[in-house]
C-alpha cells in the first residue's frame, strides 16, 4: 500500500519495490513523465531546456521538478549559478517501468483526448 497526500491510496503486489511504487505514481502524470523521459535521455539539462521541451510555464515545471526532487527521483547539480537536473534514482528501474507500463500510460492519454 502506498498513500499519497492522504487522499490517494495505491495498492501494489509484494514484488513491487518501494522505489517502483513511488516512481509509478509520478510516471502516471503526463508532465512529470515527460520531464523524467527528457532527463533520462538527455541528462543533465537546465531548467529552461525542460520548460521548452515540456511546453509548460516555468512555475508548472518548477512544481513538478520540486516534487521529483523531494521524492529523490531527480537530483539538482548547481554549476555557475544554474541548476542542472539529473536522475537521482536507479535509471534502469525507471526505464523498466516506462517500458512495462507504456501502453497503459498511452491508453490513459488517448481516453482523455
Amino acid at each position: 500500500m502506498h498513500r499519497v497526500n492522504n487522499r490517494v491510496t495505491r495498492y501494489f503486489s509484494h514484488n513491487v519495490s518501494t522505489i517502483e511504487s513511488n516512481s509509478i505514481g509520478f510516471l502516471r502524470q503526463s508532465t512529470t513523465r515527460k520531464i523524467i523521459l527528457y532527463i533520462l535521455e538527455f541528462e543533465p539539462w537546465g531548467f529552461n531546456d525542460i520548460v521548452k521541451y515540456t511546453k509548460k510555464v516555468p512555475s508548472t515545471v518548477s512544481w513538478h521538478l520540486s516534487r521529483l526532487k523531494n521524492a529523490n527521483i531527480i537530483k539538482v547539480r548547481k554549476q555557475n549559478e544554474l541548476n542542472y537536473y539529473e536522475i537521482g534514482t536507479d535509471k534502469f528501474i525507471l526505464q523498466d517501468l516506462l517500458n512495462k507500463y507504456e501502453s497503459r500510460f498511452t491508453k490513459k492519454l488517448l481516453m482523455i483526448m
